[in-house]
């Protein structure tokens, strides 16, 4: 496997890319009780969702991340308080899929379909399951594709349920577009303290499993008192698309790696220096670059990390910003979305017409 190191704050690299260009950022007006947001690329522009005290919000943005017109209202239960959302299409309806908890309730996730013009429900709210971690959706031959916690469901547009599918409890999941899917699973070993001195846990073993259709990577490792690493992870692994495969990330107490999950040739490894507190990190490929999002005192940042071992230097996203989410709408621009304490920005980053390669 392929090797690049290079430090969050300072890229360390011979030989270094163009950069990409960051565009201009995008902000809303202020929303009250602002919840999670996503995007869905669509036609020339973008759905967007947002959660907003008990309800979720569905509108159009224009290709620099403008709105286009007045948001359309999916009503939850009073009280609910939503966490994350996401959306999928099979071109005959609109997904939305989020993660709740009302009070006395366990988190959960629920689903409901639009019709494509996301104007009217087709199909109201309905329970999934419950899990404390965050749904992916996707589809497959105009079906639904859902993980949700220890659970693979294949739906209709109508969210009537196909098959449903155990699995090991997901902390990330991402589905691809041609529908297939990648998640990660973590186990925990806890040795505990055998002396006369001490008590509780000394060490604690963490494994981190990705696994796509053709790959299965365990990463593991130990802290704790007794280890040589005393603190535990910033950040649960992740999982996302790149292209038409998965690129994996493993926010251990030493150092970032990232890393393509693919199965017919070496993958490449970019090994980052670990993640600073707070613990803010998003990532995405497009098939050829990856592009990693992460807050360092203060400042989200990002950098494109390319298959040809160079890198991009680390640019700007955005101060005191959080919560940072990367979407792929083709293989020359991500976006990435992010959130102050009431607002939704967001900013397009194009790749350099020179780095620009096609889609593995």
């Amino acid at each position: 496997m392929k090797t690049k190191t290079f430090l969050l704050s300072i890229l360390i690299a011979t030989a270094v890319a163009a950069q990409p260009i960051v565009g201009p950022e995008v902000k809303s007006a202020p929303i009250d009780v602002l919840g999670d947001a996503a995007l869905l690329p669509q036609g020339d522009g973008y759905l967007i969702a947002w959660s907003q005290r008990d309800r979720i919000n569905i509108g159009h943005l224009d290709a620099t991340l403008h709105e286009t017109d007045t948001p359309f209202a999916v009503p939850l239960a009073p009280s609910t308080t939503v966490s994350f959302v996401t959306l999928a299409t099979t071109g005959k309806s609109v997904l939305v899929v989020w993660k709740q908890q009302t009070p006395g309730s366990a988190n959960s996730t629920w689903a409901a379909t639009l019709a494509t013009d996301t104007r009217s429900i087709l199909t109201s709210p309905q329970f999934v399951n419950a899990t404390p971690n965050a749904p992916a959706a996707g589809q497959r031959d105009g079906r639904y594709l859902l993980i949700s916690g220890d659970e693979s469901l294949v739906l209709t547009d109508k969210l009537q349920t196909e098959s449903i599918e155990a699995i090991s409890p997901a902390v990330s999941a991402a589905i691809s577009p041609r529908g297939e899917s990648g998640i990660v699973s973590v186990a925990l070993k806890n040795t505990p303290c055998f002396c006369w001195f001490c008590s509780g846990l000394c060490s604690t073993t963490a494994t981190y499993t990705f696994q796509t259709p053709t790959v299965t990577k365990n990463i593991a490792f130990t802290y704790g008192p007794a280890a040589s690493v005393k603190t535990a992870p910033t950040h649960d692994p992740i999982v996302a698309t790149d292209g038409d495969h998965f690129v994996g990330l493993a926010a251990m107490p030493l150092e970032t790696d990232v890393f393509e999950l693919v199965a017919d040739r070496a993958g490449m490894l970019w090994t980052l220096t670990p993640l600073p507190l707070p613990g803010i990190v998003a990532v995405a490929g497009n098939g050829s670059d990856v592009l990693v999002v992460w807050s360092s005192a203060s400042v989200l940042k990002g950098s494109l990390l390319h298959g040809d071992g160079t890198s991009s230097e680390p640019f700007d996203i955005g101060q005191y910003a959080y919560a940072p989410r990367v979407f792929v709408p083709n293989s020359n621009e991500f976006v990435v979305l992010y959130r102050y304490e009431s607002e939704i920005a967001g900013r397009v980053i194009h790749v350099q017409a020179g780095r620009q390669r096609a889609v593995r």
